[in-house]
């Protein structure tokens, strides 16, 4: 059984996870191990995420990802990682990714082959 199907029927049906992620961020603000069981999730599905987005060759959504994803995580890591700031900045990244995650759930259904154009007749 594979788990990792990398179409958009099945990306779909993980996108409608979305809710009980978004409740369990909210409950790492009061229980701090609760981020890292969603830290998890969020790593189990990146896999699916960037190979379908690779497949239906979505290139802007994968640079969206990287550019508010990883990015800030990067920097929280880089230049926050020693300081206080740290605790509450680390779950930025978890906010953006479900914010993403929400995004892509309202959009994924309008992803249809593109309408091929009838190209215009220059001869005149």
């Amino acid at each position: 059984m594979n788990i990792y199907q990398f179409n958009t029927p099945t990306l779909r049906k993980w996108l409608n996870y979305d809710l009980s992620a978004t409740v369990l961020f909210f409950i790492s603000f009061l229980f701090i191990a609760s981020l890292y069981v969603l830290a998890g999730f969020i790593i189990l599905f990146l896999p699916l995420l960037i190979g379908t987005l690779i497949k239906e060759e979505r290139y802007g959504w994968l640079v969206s990802l990287c550019i508010f994803i990883f990015m800030p995580a990067i920097v929280i890591y880089i230049y926050f990682r020693s300081t206080t700031w740290y605790f509450i900045l680390q779950f930025v990244p978890a906010a953006f990714f479900l914010f993403y995650c929400y995004l892509l759930k309202h959009t994924i259904d309008r992803w249809k082959d593109p309408i091929v154009e009838p190209e215009p007749d220059l001869n005149l």
